[in-house]
């Protein structure tokens, strides 16, 4: 069987982007009705935003309307720092909707990606059957299984030390990059409040119109391999690794190294936008 994937973006790209119910259907009627399943990431990778119930429920009843199954990824569910955001999981908007699984992973909010543990949410009886027999391939090691339990299993640490500590730093992190990227006067195409990253949009400093969508993917490749062989920075490009399908979007991940370390990647891509400009 062969999967194909569909990025929907929003028609308004000051929408905080968060694409609506109308751009879903106007992709679906695209693709001749062959959709089968809706996936969905929130808090979303690679903006850093979080849907709120009046913009997430919405998409989940168009999916149902459509007989669509929904995966939503919430994977950074835990890692909110923007003060007064509020996540609301896909699991509070449900009622007995066997069409919407939730995943989740202790990869990011526990900081244990090499552990490789994950869960998933579902009503769906078919799909835990499913599940259950692939279990017996695909389950974690069981010493990595007790030690995440020992982990979830101390509450008060949990919720009181951990997540706390956990959304603090992660304030701090993004509240240096946010300074020198202010500083450089680098755009953002959306403010974060969770995760690990923000979403440049360099496409106005570079003087790329954001219309032309078919020269995204090699124009976002070749300027990231600039980056790296004239700075020494990688930043991840929205086309063609997330798909974006317009020309300027990069991924900077603020949360992966010291404060310092941060400053400095974003002082030499403010050089190397420079250059560029004044070419």
């Amino acid at each position: 069987a062969e999967c194909h994937l569909e990025a929907v973006f929003p028609s308004d790209f000051t929408s905080n982007y968060i694409p609506t119910v109308e751009d879903f259907e106007n992709v679906y009627l695209e693709q001749s009705h062959k959709c089968k399943m809706l996936l969905l990431s929130n808090p979303n990778n690679p903006s850093g935003i979080i849907m709120s119930p009046s913009q997430l429920r919405p998409l989940l009843d168009w999916a149902k309307s459509h007989d669509l199954a929904v995966i939503v990824d919430e994977v950074f569910a835990l890692s909110i720092f923007s003060s007064g955001t509020q996540f609301f999981s896909a699991l509070d908007l449900i009622d007995h909707d066997d069409n919407v699984h939730v995943v989740y992973s202790c990869s990011k909010d526990l900081a244990l990606s090499g552990f490789r543990v994950g869960c998933i949410f579902s009503r769906s009886q078919a799909l835990m059957n499913s599940l259950q027999v692939l279990a017996v391939f695909e389950n974690a090691a069981v010493p990595v299984q007790l030690a995440v339990e020992a982990l979830l299993e101390d509450e008060d640490w949990f919720s009181n030390t951990w997540i706390p500590e956990l959304r603090s730093r992660l304030a701090a992190s993004w509240a240096n990059a946010q300074a020198r990227l202010e500083h450089h006067d680098i755009r953002l195409l959306t403010q974060p409040s969770a995760g690990h990253f923000c979403l440049l949009d360099l496409a106005p400093t570079l003087y790329v119109s954001s219309d032309s969508g078919a020269i995204a993917s090699s124009w976002d490749q070749a300027f990231a391999q600039r980056l790296l062989t004239d700075a020494g920075i990688l930043l991840t490009p929205g086309a063609p690794n997330m798909g974006t399908q317009r020309p300027g979007l990069f991924r900077l991940c603020h949360a992966g190294h010291d404060a310092q370390t941060i400053r400095t990647a974003i002082d030499r891509l403010a050089s190397v936008l420079f250059n560029y400009k004044y070419r």
